[in-house]
């Protein structure tokens, strides 16, 4: 036992050893998501409420608890750059212990957890969003301790999950899953007692929303989904999206978990009720993400379906240990260590073609904000307000009023914004009926290009080139232009 516990403990500092030497390439990565979160956190500190615009509240994170986190923080520490990408690693890291000790605790051989879990620290999409600044490896980590307690049938998973929801409301899906299957594996009392737990957790902060923002639901929702279901054309192109996203990181996975359950069914093998339950836990826990964004026609990307990577990974080697127990499968002695080693190099692949290049092309346009942010700050008004499609950067570091042409930290916009291009929003100029802005920046193809449009309402006052910021549009030309307005 003691021998096993040490072979447990090197594996898991391996991987913590390899998670974190692959942050080290992306350390100057962070996103412009991150600094919404960040200004939100600096005014919650400083005591101008939960907001955006000082002393102005709106329910502009769909994160609530990693801001207050920040804002924690931000007693402490001088709020930036590198206090929400530590935030960010620290709950990153500490998905690796929980990864391995879920991967045991559902029924891996010790080999299959330990080599399961070098895998997960490695995973192309975990480190990046690590090293993005963002919510998601907290949330991650919440969801990976609230299924292993689940699965022990204790109470502390409803706490886990209530605090997972106050990261990503979507987990809300999952809390219905528990219920259900605590009413059907203990009984209706339990069943009850674990919601009820999960609202004490979630209803302070709901409770709060109500009355501070007039709503429980985030600007984020009503922007990027709102409630009805998403028109075909959507759907499918959401459906793409997932499909690249998902096969290009788990294709192997997938394909094993497939093989595996064909020969479960064509053998007829007769699975433990422990098993089935443990299989569809997993399984529901792997596909909700994806599920409840194409249900809203929501612009998929990789980190809004994190949170249910690793049950892919578990549910692989817990079909293909079961079928080795069975001596279904005698190769996988030996064949999980092939197959991991394949995984691993994938992943590693994956980091250097994806993640760095799309790093690199990403830099230069939170390099552009900040200057453009800066010159607000020292050449305009303290009073000016600006509008802005992106406006994480410009509000962290402007120090000055900011509309958001998206509606997500400005609430009036979303009338204006839902089902519109935003093109089309700046172009018609109907931004202006929310709020009358000093300044306005612009990104697209054509520098300065609403002086053309509009030249006694714009005038130029900074051009800045970025490169596309995407992989598939790193050789195009965008610019951000900072356009003073007329009155």
């Amino acid at each position: 036992m003691i021998g096993k516990n040490l072979t447990t403990l090197i594996y898991i500092a391996v991987a913590a050893i390899a998670f974190l030497a692959l942050q080290i390439p992306l350390s100057g990565y962070i996103v412009d998501d991150a600094f919404i979160h960040l200004t939100f956190a600096r005014n919650v500190a400083q005591g101008h409420g939960f907001a955006f615009n000082p002393d102005v509240p709106t329910y502009g994170s769909t994160a609530p608890l990693w801001t207050l986190l920040l804002a924690l923080l931000s007693l402490i520490f001088s709020p930036g750059f590198g206090m929400t990408k530590t935030l960010a690693i620290v709950f990153g890291a500490l998905t690796i212990p929980a990864f391995r000790l879920l991967a045991g605790n559902v029924g891996l051989t010790n080999k299959s957890a330990n080599v399961a879990t070098l895998i997960w620290a490695v995973n192309v999409w975990l480190v990046r969003w690590t090293a993005s600044g963002m919510e998601a490896t907290l949330a991650t980590l919440l969801l990976l301790l609230a299924i292993n307690a689940q699965l022990k049938y204790r109470n502390s998973a409803a706490v886990w999950l209530g605090f997972a929801m106050l990261c990503r409301p979507e987990v809300a899906i999952i809390a219905v899953i528990f219920g259900l299957d605590r009413w059907k594996t203990e009984g209706i009392k339990q069943a009850l007692q674990l919601v009820g737990i999960v609202l004490l957790v979630v209803l302070p902060w709901q409770i709060y929303a109500l009355f501070t923002f007039g709503t429980v639901v985030p600007n984020t929702a009503l922007v990027k989904g709102g409630f009805g279901l998403p028109n075909f054309s959507d759907f499918i192109f959401g459906l793409r999206r997932t499909v690249l996203i998902i096969c290009s990181a788990y294709c192997l996975e997938i394909l094993l978990i497939l093989v595996g359950l064909t020969i479960l069914l064509f053998r007829k093998l007769i699975l433990s009720d422990s098993i089935i339950r443990t299989i569809a836990l997993l399984s529901i826990w792997a596909i909700f993400p994806a599920a409840v964004y194409l249900s809203q026609g929501v612009f998929i990307t990789s980190r809004y379906l994190l949170i249910g990577l690793p049950a892919l990974t578990i549910l692989m080697f817990l079909i293909l240990d079961e079928l080795e127990y069975r001596r279904r499968l005698t190769l996988w002695r030996y064949g999980r260590y092939i197959i991991t080693s394949v995984i691993i190099v994938l992943q590693l692949f994956l980091t250097l073609r994806v993640t760095l290049p799309h790093v690199a092309a990403f830099k230069p346009t939170i390099e552009v904000l900040t200057r453009i942010a800066e010159r607000l700050k020292t050449e305009t008004p303290s009073g000016a307000s600006v509008a802005v499609g992106d406006v994480g950067v410009i509000g962290f570091y402007s120090d000055r009023y900011v509309i958001d042409l998206e509606g997500l930290v400005t609430h009036e916009m979303i009338p204006y914004r839902v089902g519109i291009p935003l093109d089309d929003l700046i172009i018609s100029g109907r931004y202006l009926k929310v709020k009358q802005t000093d300044y306005f920046i612009d990104k697209s193809q054509t520098p300065g290009r609403l002086t053309d449009i509009s030249p006694d309402l714009y005038k130029v006052i900074m051009v800045e080139p970025v490169p596309g910021g995407l992989v598939g549009t790193a050789d195009e030309q965008w610019y951000y232009t900072l356009y003073k307005l007329n009155k």
